[in-house]
């Protein structure tokens, strides 16, 4: 088992991880973990491992405490301030799973624990995920996330033994059932909030978080581990093998008159609203692809070992700029299009 600290790139500033996975060149699904404000304890260390011993990529996350807003910002402003962070610094997280040659990335699950919860479930309403589990928390109160979770299989552990968690669960159920989503609510009686974590407590309690374990592993083994790749995925990596060359790419992405090149123009004044703030991060998200796609290729001169390091490092630039796009940060996003310059620059010195 392999277990260690990492340390991942976000618009939010470099972001504490604790990954684990088995000790195996096979290629795994992956789980990315939300602990909420706990953030990354031992508990939570070893959750990771007992996961990635079932055979995931295993990534623990903590996020920083949230930016302050300008003064003068509403309670409902801030909130959404305060989300649109949250959802940047995990979106990141998926990314650099997604990102890793030891990952399958069309299979990837997220859970949350306590505060986590609602944050899992706001970022599976915002990116692709194979699976989302709501860990022994609260039943979120925010039901806005649902309508965006698609094809998304979601699992709810709550414990009965709490007066909001009652309160909100029957509403919770209606809401899952009219937005037609595939949902799995498994409920405990005589336990807290909190039953999964360790304590000194009952045999209740203990028969309560083994049948609550045993409910997550089979959903994951499920809906992430056994999920089929989407067709899409197969003809994308068919094209991606076959068709693009290094030539093309660098034509239609990189050009002044490529997607770069459009991305540049548009950021020489700072976006005014969500419409052209969601372009911006459409050009990052073609150019982030392009990464995926140049990853594939071998350039005429140079190792491929300096190749794919360049290319790795072209990666992260737009994700960087994804990332600062998805939360309106202008000062970030024209210093990752610098650092993709001058990627693009080191890269045509080695290997054009």
């Amino acid at each position: 088992m392999i277990g260690k600290s990492v340390t991942l790139v976000s618009a939010l500033g470099n972001l504490r991880g604790y990954a684990a996975r088995q000790e195996t060149s096979e290629r795994l699904p992956a789980l990315l973990l939300v602990p909420g404000d706990a953030g990354i304890s031992e508990w939570m260390k070893q959750n990771a491992r007992d996961l990635a011993s079932l055979g995931y990529v295993a990534l623990a996350v903590e996020l920083p405490r949230a930016k302050t807003v300008l003064t003068g910002a509403s309670v409902e402003d801030a909130k959404i301030f305060r989300g649109e962070q949250t959802l940047a610094g995990l979106s990141a997280a998926v990314r650099w799973l997604q990102r890793r040659p030891d990952v399958l990335p069309e299979r990837i699950g997220v859970l949350g624990w306590a505060g986590g919860g609602e944050q899992a479930l706001a970022l599976a309403a915002a990116t692709s995920v194979q699976a989302c589990v709501l860990c022994d928390c609260q039943v979120p109160g925010d039901l806005a996330p649902l309508t965006g979770l698609r094809g998304t299989r979601l699992l709810g552990i709550f414990p009965t033994d709490d007066v909001a968690v009652r309160a909100r669960l029957p509403a919770f159920r209606k809401s899952l059932t009219d937005a037609g989503i595939a949902a799995q609510i498994r409920v405990h009686s005589g336990v807290r909030l909190g039953f999964m974590r360790p304590q000194d407590d009952s045999a209740a309690t203990a028969k309560a978080v083994d049948e609550a374990f045993v409910e997550l592993y089979e959903f994951l083994g499920k809906y992430v581990e056994d999920a089929a790749p989407p067709e899409r995925a197969a003809k994308s990596a068919a094209a991606n093998h076959s068709i693009a060359t290094i030539a093309d790419l660098m034509q239609a992405v990189n050009q002044p008159t490529g997607v770069r090149g459009v991305l540049a123009k548009a950021l020489e004044k700072q976006p005014t609203n969500d419409h052209e703030w969601k372009r911006v991060r459409s050009n990052g998200a073609l150019l982030a692809e392009a990464g995926n796609l140049l990853k594939g290729k071998s350039p005429r001169r140079g190792t491929r070992h300096s190749w794919e390091a360049q290319v790795e490092n072209y990666s992260s630039a737009a994700d960087k700029i994804i990332a600062a796009a998805e939360i309106h940060d202008y000062p970030t996003t024209l210093r990752a299009m610098q650092e993709l310059a001058a990627t693009c620059a080191a890269c045509h010195r080695e290997h054009r």
